[in-house]
């Protein structure tokens, strides 16, 4: 008997679970956002432990997705869906109320690295190196808007 090579790649199950932690806390983040933002429950969302932890989970989430997005076999079609959602997002929450109007997100942000990601694979990791620190310097240039 002849065993098949298989040309799908098993899943780091790691990244899944750490992935799915960080969606379910998100969640209780965002329904906490609602709590205080839309229903006026002082929860103190924006100070504190609360705000700690969001900002622990939204930076966790971007770095698993970036190495997600390492192992995407199409990252530039999974990011326009996510470039469109976040953009669908943005609409929704401008037409209810510019209060909560989203600008750009974490979700505009995951989707144009996708999008982008395929064309800076291509780049020599040195050059990479000089164009991540060129890009990270423009901070100190252009003021923040």
């Amino acid at each position: 008997m002849i065993k098949k090579e298989s040309s799908v790649r098993e899943r780091i199950w790691e990244i899944d679970v750490l992935r799915g932690i960080l969606v379910i806390i998100m969640v209780v983040l965002h329904i906490l956002f609602d709590l205080e933002f839309v229903y006026n429950i002082p929860i103190g969302y924006g100070t504190g432990f609360i705000d700690k932890i969001r900002i622990v989970v939204a930076t966790l989430f971007i770095m698993v997705s970036g190495i997600s997005t390492a192992f995407s076999k199409n990252s530039f079609k999974r990011g326009v869906v996510v470039l469109s959602a976040a953009l669908l997002i943005s609409f929704v929450t401008f037409i209810v109320g510019r209060e909560y109007f989203i600008s750009f997100g974490v979700l505009h942000l995951i989707g144009l690295c996708m999008i982008v990601s395929p064309f800076l694979k291509k780049i020599p990791t040195p050059s990479l190196l000089i164009l991540s620190l060129i890009i990270g310097m423009t901070q100190f240039v252009i003021p923040f808007m």
